[in-house]
């Protein structure tokens, strides 16, 4: 009777210490956000999948990422603490997760405030990220030179069985990473 309580209490505590896929994903998440927000590069890269590092390596990204943003610390992208995971399917051996999120991205151009032409090429600036995010998620104050992007798109999340969640989002080169029933899932 003794082993079969100790049994009992050994899982019990066993199962009110896992976490669920959800909670593992949610935690994943958020330290890729805060990474991503804090420019925390080492942590950051280990959230890009494998298949990201085909063509350059870790380090080569790290060094890449350092010396954008030590050269170029005003224009950031902010992601959103706030997201909801929307859709997670396990196939070929791997969860995949969809999870809708948003990002403010910052771009300043005061740099070329004095330059000839820069007035106009604002301009077209403007009209190519109204016609790419909206017009009410595109704010720029000619004064400042600075414009404020709003963005709304979903970001992907993949996981082999025994390592944490890696997170891109889909263009021409990843979208081949991610399974269309991920994408197209309402």
């Amino acid at each position: 009777m003794k082993k079969i309580l100790v049994v009992i209490f050994i899982s019990i505590g066993l199962l009110s210490c896992s976490k669920t896929e959800n909670e593992v994903l949610s935690s994943d998440i958020e330290t890729f956000i805060k990474a991503n927000n804090e420019n925390d590069f080492e942590t950051l890269v280990d959230y890009y999948p494998e298949f990201f590092f085909d063509s350059i390596s870790k380090s080569e990204v790290l060094v890449e990422l350092k010396k954008f943003y030590s050269e170029d610390t005003k224009n950031k992208m902010v992601l959103d603490s706030d997201f909801k995971i929307d859709t997670i399917i396990y196939k070929n051996s791997r969860h995949y997760a969809r999870i809708q999120s948003g990002q403010t991205i910052t771009m300043d151009l005061t740099e070329f405030e004095d330059e000839n032409g820069m007035d106009y090429a604002v301009s077209m600036a403007y009209n190519l990220f109204v016609s790419q995010y909206g017009k009410d998620n595109v704010t720029y104050n000619k004064g400042e030179w600075i414009f404020h992007i709003r963005s709304e798109k979903p970001l992907y999340g993949m996981k082999n069985e025994h390592d944490n969640w890696k997170f891109i989002e889909s263009n021409q080169d990843t979208g081949k990473h991610i399974p269309i029933e991920i994408i197209t899932s309402q």
